[in-house]
C-alpha cells in the first residue's frame, strides 16, 4: 500500500497516495534549498499545507472508507462528468433514489451538500487545467461551468483571486522553484 497519512490538528487522520507525498517531499525540498529567501519560504509553506487541507477535505471517500457504497459511486460519478450539467434530479434517477434520500446520505457521507461537491470538485479540475497552461475559456467549458463570466465568479468566491491571476502566479511560482 503506497499511501500515508496526514494529521490535522483536531487528530483527524487523512491518507495521502505516493503522488501527494512525492510532491510534498519535492516542495518542502525546494523551500530549504531558498533559505535565504525566507519570506518566500514561508509563503511556498503556507500555500502547499493550505493545498493540502484542501486535498483533504475534497477526498470524503478516502475520510470515510466504510459508508454507502452508493454515494461512493455517486462521488466517482460527479468526478468523471464534471463537464456535463449536473443536477440533484438526473443524479438521484441514475442511482435509482429519492432527491431527498441522496441529499441527505450524500451530506452524511462527504459532509457537503451535492452542490458545494461539484463546485468544489470543478473548482480542483479548473485548477489543474490552468495551472498546465489552458486558457480561462477553455477551462470554463471543460469544467461545466455554463460560461466564462459565471466561471470567473465562481472561482474568485472559492479562491479569492480570478482564474487568470491564479494562472499567472503558477507560472510565476513554477518558474521561481526552477
Amino acid at each position: 500500500d503506497d499511501s500515508h497519512e496526514f494529521f490535522t490538528s483536531d487528530l483527524t487522520i487523512f491518507p495521502l497516495d505516493q503522488t501527494v507525498c512525492e510532491q510534498l517531499v519535492f516542495y518542502l525540498r525546494r523551500i530549504q534549498q531558498m533559505e535565504k529567501r525566507q519570506t518566500l519560504c514561508s509563503s511556498l509553506l503556507h500555500v502547499f499545507l493550505n493545498e493540502i487541507c484542501i486535498y483533504a477535505q475534497g477526498h470524503p471517500v478516502l475520510r470515510y472508507s466504510t459508508a454507502n457504497r452508493t454515494m461512493s459511486l455517486v462521488l466517482q460519478y460527479i468526478d468523471a462528468h464534471l463537464e456535463e450539467e449536473l443536477c440533484l434530479v438526473s443524479l438521484a434517477e441514475h442511482f435509482h433514489v429519492g432527491v431527498t434520500k441522496l441529499c441527505e446520505d450524500f451530506k452524511k457521507y462527504s459532509l457537503y451538500t451535492v452542490a458545494q461537491y461539484i463546485r468544489f470538485a470543478r473548482i480542483e479540475r479548473a485548477k489543474q487545467y490552468l495551472q498546465n497552461g489552458m486558457t480561462v475559456l477553455e477551462t470554463a467549458m471543460r469544467c461545466g461551468f455554463s460560461n466564462e463570466c459565471h466561471f470567473i465568479t465562481v472561482f474568485r468566491q472559492a479562491m479569492h483571486c480570478t482564474p487568470g491571476q491564479y494562472a499567472r502566479n503558477c507560472r510565476t511560482f513554477h518558474k521561481n522553484i526552477n
